[in-house]
Formats: structure tokens, C-alpha cells, sequence
């Protein structure tokens, strides 16, 4: 483990390291290096959106339960059968955003966009069509036979007959919510753990593939020194040069940026150049023997 560390510091920054690998790099090592470093990265990463999710989860579900038990109206059931919605009380039913909540529901599910209100029930209605949907400024809205949603900023128009058969009411929400919470905490780890193979697995493949492209760099830049390395020894001193932009992509997704592929590239090529760029650059100039005496 000490050795692998040490490794992701030579990466990062080290002279003799990379003179090394220009004369003689090991695909092997490179390999199982990468591999590592992916890992590392994939643990750290769902680490990181664990202490988000986890209080996210929770207060989630105390939210949702201590809303409805408080706004959900005790009369209210609504019933859809064969295709279209009732209600027990004929009436247009609207639940609001608390002031305190819509900001966070904005940034979380509705791409950036603040709206009033939750969800409208009017099963009374036949309006079916997105602007009528869009003057309701809310979340949700079900109709007499559709139910409506934006997801990402679309609208989404869901016919209720592609839904079984089914009555919701306060005490069935309240069942559900008490029966499936407790089930978080092994919903969460068994999320964890798949967050983790995920990107374990998309992490090192991006990482060979975008190694591809970069180790053209590496490969162009000593065909200028007259260096003549191969591609492929071209190839395993990219896999290495790519830890600082790996580790520095990782911190900033953690703050939220994304500087995208040239941001990357920029600062690959500011890792090769500290590494490598004082690289002196070979003589190619031919020999010229003189004629001794002897051959005259």
C-alpha cells in the first residue's frame, strides 16, 4: 500500500520517475496501477456522496411522512380504476411548496426551476395537453385521465391506464412510508457498493481510452526531442501522466465543476511538461570520420 502511494507522488511529480519509464515502462505495472488508482478513486467518490445521501435520505423520508401527516386532507381518497382518477370528495385538491423547501427542490429534481406547488388533483378535468399543464405552475398534476410531471424541465403526460388498478388515502401513504423506511439501511450500502463498481468500471475504461489520445502527446513530443520512442512506451507514460488530471477532476467534481475534456488536456500537458520538459533533445547529427594517415 505504501509502494502504491508512493507511486500516485512519482506520478504526480517526479523527474527520475519519468526518465525511468522513457527508458525502460512496464504495460504490466502500468496496468495494475491504473486499476488501483481507479479504485482508489471510485471509493473515495462514493464516500464522498454518502455523507449527501445518507441525510438526504432520511430527511427525506421524515419530511415527505411529517407533510403528509399534517397537509394530507384525512377525507381525501383517490381512486384510479380502469383507466380514469376519482376523487371521495368532488373538489380540486393543491398542495404548496413550503418557502423553506423550494430552493432545494429546484436544485435537486427540477433542472434550476422553482415552482409553487407540489401537485394539483382535479379529477374532474379532462385537460390533457402540456399548456394547460404549464399555467398550473406546479410539480404534478393529475386529471380525470392522465397524470402530468416535468422531469429535467420535459413534460411528461402519462395515460392512467398504463397504472393498475389502485386507492391511495393518508393512512395508505403513512403504511407505506412506516413499512419501507426502515429498509434504508440496507437499501444505502447495497447503492454504495454499486456506486462503487460503477465507478470502478466507467473510471478505468474512460481512463484507457482517453490514455489513447493523450499518449499521442507524449509520442509527439519526443519525436521533436528526436527521443524515436515508440508508441506504445508512448502510451504507458501517458497512463501515469494522467494521475494529476484524474485526481484534479476528481476534487472538482467534488465542488461541483465540470472544466470538461480541455480542461483535462490542459492539465496533462502541464503534468508532462513539469515532468519531461526539460527532456533534452537528442543528437541526430552524423559522425564524420576523418582520414588518418594511415589511409591516405
Amino acid at each position: 500500500m505504501k509502494l502504491f502511494f508512493s507511486r500516485i507522488k512519482d506520478s504526480i511529480y517526479n523527474k527520475s520517475f519519468y526518465r525511468g519509464l522513457v527508458s525502460e515502462a512496464s504495460g504490466r505495472s502500468a496496468f495494475r496501477y491504473v486499476l488501483g488508482l481507479s479504485i482508489l478513486v471510485a471509493v473515495v467518490s462514493t464516500l464522498f456522496a454518502s455523507f449527501v445521501l445518507y441525510p438526504m435520505a432520511y430527511s427525506g423520508v421524515a419530511f415527505v411522512s411529517e407533510y403528509i401527516s399534517k397537509d394530507y386532507p384525512a377525507d381525501l381518497s383517490i381512486s384510479i380504476k380502469n383507466g380514469v382518477a376519482s376523487t371521495s370528495v368532488n373538489r380540486v385538491y393543491t398542495w404548496h411548496i413550503p418557502e423553506s423547501q423550494k430552493l432545494a427542490l429546484a436544485k435537486s429534481s427540477n433542472g434550476g426551476v422553482l415552482y409553487s406547488k407540489v401537485i394539483v388533483i382535479d379529477a374532474s378535468s379532462t385537460a390533457s395537453d402540456a399548456t394547460y399543464f404549464k399555467t398550473l405552475d406546479t410539480m404534478a398534476f393529475l386529471s380525470h385521465t392522465d397524470f402530468m410531471y416535468y422531469d429535467n424541465n420535459s413534460i411528461r403526460i402519462m395515460p392512467l391506464r398504463s397504472i393498475p388498478d389502485v386507492t391511495i388515502d393518508k393512512a395508505m401513504l403513512l403504511g407505506l412510508i412506516t413499512n419501507y423506511a426502515p429498509l434504508l439501511k440496507f437499501i444505502l450500502p447495497i447503492i454504495s457498493v454499486v456506486m462503487v463498481a460503477f465507478i470502478f468500471i466507467f473510471g478505468a475504461l474512460m481512463y484507457f481510452l482517453e490514455a489513447l489520445l493523450l499518449g499521442l502527446f507524449v509520442w509527439i513530443f519526443f519525436r521533436v526531442r528526436k527521443a524515436g520512442l515508440t508508441y506504445g512506451r508512448s502510451y504507458v507514460i501517458a497512463l501515469f501522466l494522467m494521475t494529476l488530471p484524474t485526481i484534479v477532476s476528481a476534487l472538482l467534481t467534488f465542488a461541483g465543476i465540470n472544466y470538461g475534456i480541455l480542461g483535462t488536456m490542459l492539465i496533462y500537458i502541464f503534468a508532462l511538461l513539469i515532468n519531461l520538459g526539460d527532456f533534452p533533445v537528442a543528437d541526430k547529427t552524423p559522425v564524420i570520420s576523418m582520414p588518418t594517415s594511415e589511409n591516405k
